[in-house]
């Protein structure tokens, strides 16, 4: 079934989609706390040798905690919207109606990107569906 592009179909907030979007912005809010500690920490690091303090190395302990935890979020941030947004591709062809064909015209990508988007986004909510049981 070719579905008519404008046409506007509401989804359930439990759908897989919105639990992967929930994924991503709970990853979001995640990697902006751990990259607040990491700024205050830089910033604690410059206000000790603008007041006099000696050169010590730019991380320490706690900064290299700080460090590792923006990095580990910044992955799982990267990881979560990959998967929203194959998420959405699969979505549009196995809930929606579109074909391939469709959705590559839709979206404006080669039907190669389409196929390997939506086979992603099958993974994706394998995945999800594994974790959630």
């Amino acid at each position: 079934m070719e579905r008519q592009q404008g046409t506007r179909v509401g989804i359930d907030p439990g759908s897989p989609f919105c639990r992967l979007i929930d994924a991503a912005i709970e990853a979001c809010r995640d990697s902006r706390e751990s990259l607040a500690q990491l700024e205050q920490g830089l910033v604690e690091l410059r206000d000790d040798r603008l007041g006099g303090a000696a050169p010590r190395p730019l991380g320490g302990p706690e900064r290299k905690l700080h460090w590792q935890h923006f990095y580990r979020t910044a992955q799982v941030l990267k990881r979560a919207l990959a998967d929203a947004r194959a998420e959405a591709y699969r979505a549009a062809v196995d809930e929606q109606g579109f074909t391939i064909t469709g959705l590559t015209t839709y979206a404006g990508n080669s039907r190669q990107h389409v196929s390997r988007m939506v086979a992603k986004g099958r993974e994706a909510l394998e995945a999800l569906e594994a974790h959630t049981e």
